[in-house]
């Protein structure tokens, strides 16, 4: 697949209270579908991109499937990862994930995409997961899940990285951000590493 557009990054991050983290850098680079980006550009017309600020929330529903009741990231212009491996637990159950846009970018030419890095997955009788360097628009579904509760992900089986393993980008006229959500204690799930052999 080819690739247009990446941001450079690093990540760095301090907490500032308890269960509240600031990420002062953004993570590795991260490419864009050639048609995506296309997409974007339309909406971006002759101005230069704008790399916005993004703020994350990821707070369970079932106590213990968190380290903490609740987590805030504050990332950044440009976003960031999120390593849902250093927050959440071994216990089964449901968190939610919520994402807060800056209110410039809150307008009716919001779009978002979705670039999906797990692989997918057969689990009982139904297939989890879109598969590896798969892109979709996401905008329509995005809106109506942060307006609820945010994304409900369950941990059992490790579902919740294989709905939403990947980059979210978010893209409004000229401004841009982005989350790319990982797990660096089960890197088996990914398309980047060997898959693991289900049970």
């Amino acid at each position: 697949m080819k690739f247009l557009f990446s941001l450079s990054m690093g990540l760095m991050f301090s907490v500032l209270a308890f269960g509240e983290i600031t990420i002062t850098d953004t993570g590795p680079d991260f490419g864009v579908p050639v048609q995506l980006w296309e997409k974007i550009d339309v909406h971006r017309g002759e101005k230069s991109l704008e790399f916005m600020p993004i703020k994350i929330e990821i707070e369970e529903k079932n106590p213990g499937v968190l380290r903490e009741s609740e987590f805030v990231f504050q990332y950044s212009k440009g976003g960031g990862v999120l390593d849902l491996g250093l927050y959440t637990t071994d216990k089964r159950g449901t968190f939610f994930l919520k994402v807060e846009l800056p209110e410039s970018m809150m307008g009716d030419e919001l779009k978002v995409f979705y670039i999906s890095k797990a692989r997918k997955r057969r689990l009982e009788s139904d297939v989890w997961g879109a598969g590896c360097s798969k892109a979709f628009e996401i905008t329509k579904f995005f809106r109506k899940t942060m307006n609820d509760d945010g994304l409900e992900l369950n941990t059992t089986r490790a579902r919740h990285l294989t709905v939403i393993g990947g980059t979210l980008i978010f893209s409004f006229k000229n401004q841009i951000t982005q989350l790319t959500v990982t797990d660096s204690g089960q890197p088996e799930y990914f398309c980047s590493a060997e898959p693991k052999k289900e049970e």
